[in-house]
Formats: structure tokens, C-alpha cells, sequence
């Protein structure tokens, strides 16, 4: 792997340079843009610093490398530039440091990138992220989560399910486990060690279902930010074929940094105007950060009988609804008040199989070309 900066003020920092001698690399000084064509082979992975003259310099600079150089990662430097995160992810930036460098970010940086590059070399699984989101509680996103879960594992898919409802997921109630650890905890050996292990803190809930629970407390939600929920999407991959995020019921940075790291976002509504009209704010979001195409709006609690029409909530919404969920709450609330998800405690129902068939959707499979394959999902959460 290369390592090659266009700020020459990493190459004065001695620093900065014993960390790269520490590992073994050296890092190139790039005088020019155009310089890169002769130190880039196609088959190498590089990573570039590159320090922005303009705001919007940067995020060109990242989107243009990405399309001539697909294995080179750029890291944007502020220098000077107030850099906004969630563009700079959204042009497909690695991550954003600020001066003055501090020795121990950058080694963070060779680590992780050195073994995601190892793991993809090995061959190991390409990971779809899929999250799950809506703008209330009570509209049954952790129980859509928790069997969408479940139903990979049947498959013999390796699933990790996030709870990042920080403040107050119970997704590990769902599924009646207790677990030691938490994603609290993690995140606080993250910010010691650049190397800390997601899988020592994961519950497994089967052989191929595993859980990182929300923490224990709300208020360790606080210290929670948006580069370390980055940092747990980069530490996963390669490591299970699917890692589903239930998050909490609002839009806050955290939910926006899974949103932008999905391959598929599923946002759970309800037949009432106020849901609708809120579900239709958050959908104006995700068009403004070009996320729209990989989204479903799941429909919960259909029904002819009660309710705003089909046709007037797809109004509202302004787009098409994929997924039509009926009621059946008899059914959940048993499942969940027992902690076993529907899908294994009723495999018959029509909940379930339609639960099941969904898994098609996975993995590279238009979203705008599939037809609804949910039928049956009550509220649970």
C-alpha cells in the first residue's frame, strides 16, 4: 500500500514520520495532481492526504480520484477550510483531520486501513448495510429490525445487528438476552486503542446472529459522535455478509452517518397524517444527500378500514410504498413479550414467510425495480 501526501506540512512533522518508519512505510510527497498517474498502479490500494484550498475543492478533488483511481482512499486535511463531514463522506472521503496532527490519529489510520485492505485481499465477506429508521416509536422499526435479523440467520447469513437507539434501544430485550457488553463500552476502548475488536463486545443471539447492544445507561449516549459510529462500519466489514443498524426514532448525526454508509434504508410510517407528514420531512433529507434511491418505505398496520388511503399516503410521501405491512398485533405482542422473534416462534404465518422472501432484496438488487415482497408486519416498536 502506498502512502502519499499533497500537504507538505505531514513531511516536516518528524512525528508524523516516525509513525510511518514505525510500520514499515514511507510517505510520498505529491507535488501535483497529475503526479499520481505515475505512482498509482491500478492493482495497488493507496491513501492520499490532501489538504483542501477550498471547501469545495476537497469534495471534487475526493469525487474525481475516486473515479480514476478506485483504490485510492483520500483523507481531507482542514487546513485552514472548515470541512463538513457529512459532504465530505457523501464525496467519498476516508475521513477529515485537523491540524495541528497528532501522531497517535494518524497511526490509528495506517492500522485500520492497513487491515481493512488485508481482509479484502483474503477474501473475506462484502458486508450490505442495511438501516433502519423512523421519525417516532410505537411504529414497529426495532420488530422489523430484530426478525429482518433473524431471517438472515436463517439463511446462514452472519448478521451483526447495531442498536444504535443509544439512549433507549432495547433491542436485546426483543431477543430476551442480556448482555455483558455494550457499544458504550467498545467506543470507549476505541478511543484508546486505534486496533480495539468489535467482536469482544458483540451478545450472539445464534451461530450466525450476533448483537452489539445499545449502553446501559441514556446518558452515555452524549459521548457518542459520528466518526465513531465510521470507525464501526470500517471495523466490521469484510467480517459478517450483513450488519443491520436499528436506530433511534429522529434524525440526529449519528442516524445520518448509517444512513450514508447503507446499501439499503428502510423507513417504517403508519396511516395517520402526522406520521406521513413528518416520514415525507425526513424523505426531502435523504434526496438532499442523495440517499433516496437506496430507500423502501415500509407501510405499517395497513388496512382498508382505518387510516389515510394507500393512494393519499403515497401522496403525501410523494413516492411510491414498497412495503405493505397489515395488522397483526396478537401475533408481535406474543413474540415480543416472549423474546423470540416471530420468524422462528411462527414460520408458517404469513408474516413470516413474507419476512423471508424480503432477503431477495438483498445485495445489489434495485430498489427501484423490486416489487414489494413485505406484506404482513405489525407494530412493536
Amino acid at each position: 500500500m502506498k502512502w502519499m501526501t499533497m500537504a507538505p506540512q505531514l513531511t516536516m512533522e518528524p512525528s508524523i514520520l516516525d509513525v510511518f518508519k514505525k510500520h514499515g512505510r514511507k510517505l510520498e510527497y505529491v507535488e501535483k495532481k497529475s503526479a499520481l498517474k505515475n505512482l498509482m498502479d491500478k492493482q495497488e490500494h493507496g491513501v492520499l492526504f490532501y489538504a483542501m484550498s477550498d471547501e469545495q475543492d476537497g469534495y471534487d478533488t475526493c469525487r474525481n480520484f475516486q473515479a480514476i483511481y478506485p483504490n485510492l482512499s483520500v483523507i481531507l486535511i482542514e487546513a485552514g477550510v472548515r470541512v463538513d463531514l457529512r459532504q465530505a463522506m457523501r464525496a467519498g472521503a476516508l475521513d477529515v483531520i485537523a491540524l495541528p496532527f497528532r501522531p497517535e490519529q494518524v497511526e490509528q489510520l495506517i492500522i485500520e486501513r492497513e487491515q481493512h485492505v488485508e481482509r479484502a485481499s483474503q477474501g473475506n465477506k462484502e458486508t450490505h448495510y442495511i438501516t433502519v429508521c423512523s421519525t417516532k416509536g410505537g411504529v414497529g422499526k426495532t420488530t422489523f429490525s430484530v426478525n429482518l435479523a433473524t431471517a438472515y440467520s436463517q439463511k446462514q447469513e452472519s448478521v451483526l445487528l447495531v442498536d444504535l437507539d443509544l439512549q433507549f434501544g432495547d433491542v436485546s430485550m426483543f431477543l430476551d438476552c442480556e448482555p455483558k457488553r455494550s457499544i458504550y463500552e467498545w467506543m470507549k476502548e476505541a478511543n484508546q486503542k486505534a486496533n480495539a475488536p468489535v467482536k469482544s463486545y458483540i451478545t450472539a443471539y445464534n451461530e450466525y446472529l450476533n448483537i452489539l447492544s445499545a449502553p446501559l445507561r441514556p446518558e452515555f449516549a452524549e459521548v457518542f459522535t459520528p466518526e465513531h459510529i465510521q470507525r464501526l462500519v470500517e471495523k466490521v466489514r469484510g467480517d459478517y455478509d450483513v450488519v443491520i443498524f436499528d436506530t433511534a426514532p429522529y434524525m440526529d448525526d449519528i442516524v445520518l452517518t448509517a444512513l450514508e454508509h447503507s446499501d439499503e434504508i428502510f423507513l417504517l410510517t403508519m396511516q395517520d397524517l402526522p406520521t406521513l407528514k413528518n416520514c415525507r420531512l425526513f424523505l426531502e433529507t435523504l434526496e438532499s444527500l442523495n440517499l433516496k434511491n437506496t430507500l423502501r418505505v415500509v407501510l405499517n398496520r395497513e388496512s382498508r378500514k382505518r387510516g389515510v388511503p394507500l393512494a393519499t399516503a403515497e401522496k403525501v410521501l410523494g413516492l411510491p410504498i414498497t412495503v405493505q405491512l397489515p395488522e397483526a398485533s396478537k401475533l408481535v405482542c406474543r413474540s415480543v413479550n416472549e423474546g423470540r422473534p416471530y420468524v422462528i416462534t411462527n414460520p408458517k404465518a404469513k408474516i413470516s414467510k413474507e419476512t423471508i422472501n424480503a432477503l431477495q432484496l438483498q445485495k445489489g438488487k434495485s430498489a427501484k425495480k423490486s416489487r414489494p415482497l413485505f406484506k404482513a408486519l405489525p407494530a412493536g416498536r
